[in-house]
Parts: C-alpha cells; structure tokens; sequence
C-alpha cells in the first residue's frame, strides 16, 4: 500500500525570493514511485516534501530563513562542477580546502542537506536556482 503525503486539492508551498504556492493538480505513479504534480507542471516526489517543497506556509516561511550564503551557492556550484569532488571545488574557487570543509558543515547544520551527496546536491542546486539570488 502506498501512503499519500498531500492529496489533489491540496496547496503546496516552494520558497525562492518569495513563498510560492501551488495547487497539486494530479498524483501519478513512475517505476513504483509516487510523483505529484503542480498547477505549474513542476513534479516533486515524498522525499522532496519537506526538503524543497512544504506542506505549510509556516514551514516554508521557516525553510526560507535557512537560505544559503552566497558563498555556500558557490561551493554548490563548484561541486557540481567538479564531480562533488571538494579539493578540485576549492581549487577553482581558490580556497583552501578547510574552508570549504567548513562551509560545507555550516550548510549541512542550517539546511539539512550535504552538498557531498548526489541528491542532496540536486536538491541544494534547486533551492539556488528558485532562490533568484544568484
């Protein structure tokens, strides 16, 4: 038996420069996983609930006060980049590998998410890309 997280009807909130909020318009099964889709066409899975998409504004609101430096965006992108690998990371954004060592502690403290891990990567470089900061 599969458990639902949200239902059709139901309001979802993704926090960027703003709280956006969505109405999950369909709930469809791919390769035995439930995916949920938005009034937008954007699709998200259980596990992203709670991770980039919320099922309260109060939990958004919350989310959004965790948002990334714009140093932690780099280190991000620079990961991505370099096949999550952190020494080539830091040495294309010249810093020493403590330092970016840190800042990789500091998000995974504030956000919940290690920027090492492919999925958590993923869901911290979606994060950056809705956050309109960069």
């Amino acid at each position: 038996m599969i458990e639902l997280r949200c239902n059709v009807g139901d309001t979802i909130y993704r926090c960027g420069k703003k709280i956006w909020e969505w109405e999950v318009t369909s709930i469809e099964i791919y390769a035995g996983e439930v995916v949920y889709v938005d009034d937008s066409d954007n699709t998200f899975t259980a596990e992203d609930i709670g991770k980039t998409v919320f099922l309260t504004r109060k939990e958004a609101e919350a989310a959004r006060e965790m948002r990334l430096t714009k140093i932690q965006m780099e280190i991000c992108k620079a990961l991505a980049a370099n096949n999550l690998n952190v020494s080539q990371a830091a040495k294309s954004l010249y810093m020493e590998r403590t330092g970016v060592t840190y800042h990789i502690e500091k998000i995974k403290e504030t956000i919940g998410l290690d920027p090492r891990g492919f999925y958590d990567l993923i869901a911290l470089l979606d994060m950056i890309r809705s956050d309109g900061r960069t």
